[in-house]
Order: structure tokens, then sequence, then C-alpha cells
């Protein structure tokens, strides 16, 4: 049986999005940007709690951290990160 690796989406996104985690191999194309962002390896930041929404929009949009503080922001960035998955899913 496969049991596919997952990335946690920090507690502080998960009422919100209603994620708890996301594709292993989709957090892994961000890679390099969560790492320039965080100073710490993909690895260590899920053995951390994971990252907001917010965080892996930025890191999957391949753009430094940016402030979050609107909700519309924050609604624009679950979509991007929504699709986002959708559009890397492997079938």
């Amino acid at each position: 049986m496969f049991v596919e690796r997952r990335f946690p989406v920090h507690p502080s996104s998960r009422k919100y999005s209603g994620l708890k985690s996301i594709p292993w191999h989709v957090m892994e194309l961000g890679r390099k940007r969560a790492e320039d962002n965080h100073g710490q390896t993909l690895e260590r930041l899920a053995e951390r709690s994971g990252l907001a929404i917010c965080e892996m929009a930025d890191a999957l949009r391949d753009q430094p951290l940016r402030f979050h503080g609107l909700k519309e922001s924050r609604d624009e960035d679950l979509a991007f990160v929504l699709q986002f998955i959708k559009d890397h899913l492997t079938t």
C-alpha cells in the first residue's frame, strides 16, 4: 500500500482553510523559496508544524514573505494554493 507523503499546514491556517496538509510533492516545488524565506529545510519546517497557507503561497509563487494581514489576501492565497495543488496532482 502506497502512503503519500504530506506537508503539514500550520495550525494557524487549518480552521479557515480546512486543510491539515498538502501533498509533499507539491510543496517540493516551492522548496528553495520556502527554505530561503525561513532559513530552514523543508523537512525542519514540517517538523515545526509546517507553514501557514500564506507562507505556502509565497513559496509556491517564488516570492519573498509578504505581510498577510487582510482577509482578502488570505482568501486569495488559499484559492491560489488550492488551484496549485489541483494543477500539480499526479494521477
